[in-house]
């Protein structure tokens, strides 16, 4: 996953909640574009994801696996690395 992916989620007009699913089993529900911070592409891989008030996770991109929504817009499964194989 990039912060891009997660970015083109948080800007789509009009903005449309979405879910961002960890490896863990963790998910974090985002209602409102002002409810992730994400650093410049390129600069880190962890962002932050506001869950209530006063309070927030600091998530790694590397363990995201996949961003949904309901409705029409994108949805992006996390990259599978290559492992040089074919399957």
């Amino acid at each position: 996953m990039t912060t891009e992916n997660i970015r083109s989620m948080v800007r789509r007009q009009p903005f449309g909640a979405f879910t961002i699913r960890m490896s863990d089993g963790r998910s974090f529900a985002v209602t409102h574009p002002d409810y992730v911070s994400l650093p410049p592409e390129g600069w880190s891989t962890t962002f932050i994801v506001w869950t209530k008030p006063e309070s927030f996770e600091i998530l790694s991109l590397r363990q995201v696996t996949g961003v949904s929504s309901e409705g029409d817009a994108p949805a992006f499964p996390a990259r599978r690395r290559d492992t040089g194989t074919e399957g």
